[in-house]
C-alpha cells in the first residue's frame, strides 16, 4: 500500500479512481505461474506448474487476479483424457474460482467505488505475479481465438453453442469477479470476456466465492429437473447418490425445501453416522427400494443398481461419473420407456440461459451461502505452487472438505 500513499501524494490531482488504476498498473509483474496440462493422465503426473507471459485484455476483455481457485472433480476428470473428443492440449485446469479485475480492455463498461479503492475483502491472494488467457472468445461471433494455451474446448470453452448476446455488468479495477464460461482459472491471472464476469457482494469472503458456482448452481438445476418431470413434488423420494460430498449435503436441503423426500445415499455406515449429525432424514447404505428420482453423481454398476429401482414413470438424472464409468446403455435402454433418463451439465445451462437468469441464480446462491446452507467446509488451501501436494490431498480418502488454491 506504500506504493498507493506514493501516488496519491506525489500526484494531487489524480482522481481517486486513477490513483487506483495506476497502482494496479505499478504493482503487476509480467510473467505468471500456471497449472498446464499437455498430455492425458493421472492429474497427479499430467497437471504440471510452468511460468508464462502474461496477455493483455483485448477489447471487451478484462484481466482477473485470481484470488482463489477450487479443485472440483469436474477439473480433473478431464485431465484423464475422458473428454479427449472435445479437449484440446495443452490446457489449463480450474473451472471455479474468485479473483479481482486488474485490467481492463476497450469497450468494457466502467463504474467506480464512491470513494477510493474498495477495501480488499476478508480473505486475499498474492499481489505479486503475473498471468495470461487460455483462451478467448469473440464475443460478436462466438468464434474462438486460441493462444498457446487453450482451455477445455466444449467444456465451457467460450460460447461454442451460442445463445443470445448477453450484457455484461458495468465493472471497475479492483471489483472482484466470479469469471466463469471456461476453464483455465488454476494459474494467477486469467483474461476473460467481462460478459462471462459476474460482481461478487462484498460481504462474501473469496474462500465462499470460490465454491458458489459449479455445485450451487449444478443443484439448483437438477431440483429445476426432478420437479419439471413430476410436475408437483408431494413428497415423492428422491435419491440422492454421494450425499455426503458437499453437492449432496445442498442436494438434500433443496430437495427438501421443494416439497420432495430425500433420500441420502452412502457408501457405508461410517459415512452414513456422519451424515445423521447433520440430516434428520432417510439414509441408505448404497440403495433405496422403490425411489421415484435419482439424482446420481456416481454411475458405474452402482448407478446400474439403483436405475433398476426406480419406481416406473420416475426419473433418473446422471451428472456426474465418480466411479469413472456411465449407466450400462443397454439397462437405459431396457427402461427408458419406464423411467426417464437424462444427463445434466452445467455448462448447457450457462452458454443458453440469458445473463439475467445466471445473475439471479448467483444471487440465490450468494443468498443460501449466507444462511449457511449452499457452503462447503474447506479442508485446506494451497498456494498454486505446491498443486502437487493439493492433487494428493483431494485423493485422500481422509479429506473433509473441498480444497482451494490460492493463486
Amino acid at each position: 500500500m506504500a506504493v498507493h500513499v506514493y501516488i496519491a501524494e506525489g500526484y494531487p490531482d489524480l482522481a481517486d479512481r486513477d490513483v487506483c488504476r495506476l497502482f494496479h498498473v505499478l504493482s503487476q509483474g509480467q510473467t505468471m505461474l500456471r497449472a498446464v496440462v499437455r498430455a492425458f493422465g493421472e492429474p497427479r503426473q499430467a497437471v504440471g506448474i510452468e511460468e508464462a507471459e502474461r496477455i493483455a485484455p483485448g477489447p471487451g476483455e478484462v484481466e482477473i487476479r485470481i484470488r482463489r481457485a477450487a479443485i472440483n472433480p469436474s477439473d480433473l476428470i478431464p485431465v484423464t483424457g475422458a473428454y479427449r473428443s472435445r479437449t484440446t492440449l495443452p490446457f489449463v485446469p480450474g473451472f471455479e474460482g474468485v479473483g479481482e479485475i486488474v485490467r481492463m480492455g476497450d469497450g468494457v463498461a466502467e463504474a467506480y467505488p464512491p470513494l477510493a479503492c474498495r477495501p480488499s475483502p476478508p480473505q486475499g491472494g498474492r499481489s505479486a505475479g503475473g498471468g495470461s488467457p487460455t483462451q478467448t472468445a469473440t464475443p460478436e461471433r462466438g468464434e474462438t481465438e486460441l493462444h498457446p494455451i487453450s482451455p477445455l474446448v466444449g467444456e465451457m470453452a467460450g460460447r461454442p453453442e451460442g445463445g443470445e448476446r448477453q450484457t455484461a455488468s458495468r465493472f471497475f479495477v479492483g471489483q472482484r469477479v466470479l469469471p466463469i464460461g471456461a476453464s483455465g482459472l488454476w494459474q494467477e491471472y486469467l483474461v476473460r470476456p467481462a460478459e462471462w464476469c459476474f460482481a461478487v457482494p462484498d460481504d462474501l469472503s473469496d474462500d465462499q466465492a470460490a465454491m458458489a458456482y459449479v455445485n450451487p448452481l449444478t443443484a439448483f438445476q437438477l431440483v429445476k429437473a426432478v420437479s419439471a418431470h413430476f410436475g408437483a413434488a408431494d413428497g415423492r423420494r428422491v435419491g440422492v447418490t454421494a450425499a455426503a460430498s458437499a453437492i449432496g449435503k445442498m442436494l438434500l436441503v433443496l430437495l427438501a425445501d421443494a416439497g420432495f423426500r430425500p433420500v441420502a445415499l452412502v457408501r457405508g455406515p461410517a459415512t452414513a453416522a456422519r451424515l445423521r449429525e447433520g440430516f434428520s432424514g432417510e439414509i441408505a447404505v448404497q440403495s433405496a427400494p422403490m425411489p421415484d428420482a435419482v439424482l446420481d453423481a456416481v454411475g458405474g454398476t452402482a448407478g446400474d443398481a439403483l436405475f433398476r429401482q426406480v419406481r416406473p414413470g420416475g426419473a433418473f438424472i446422471q451428472y456426474g461419473a465418480l466411479s469413472g464409468a456411465q449407466l450400462d446403455p443397454m439397462l437405459v435402454s431396457e427402461r427408458r420407456g419406464a423411467v426417464a433418463f437424462s444427463f445434466l451439465w452445467l455448462r448447457n445451462w450457462v452458454h443458453s440461459a440469458p445473463r439475467a437468469a445466471i445473475e439471479d441464480a448467483f444471487a440465490r446462491s450468494f443468498s443460501g451461502i449466507r444462511a449457511g446452507v449452499l457452503g462447503s467446509a474447506i479442508d485446506g488451501t494451497f498456494p498454486l505452487s505446491d498443486l502437487a501436494a493439493a492433487l494428493a490431498r483431494q485423493e485422500d480418502p481422509a479429506r473433509k472438505g473441498k480444497l482451494l488454491l490460492a493463486p
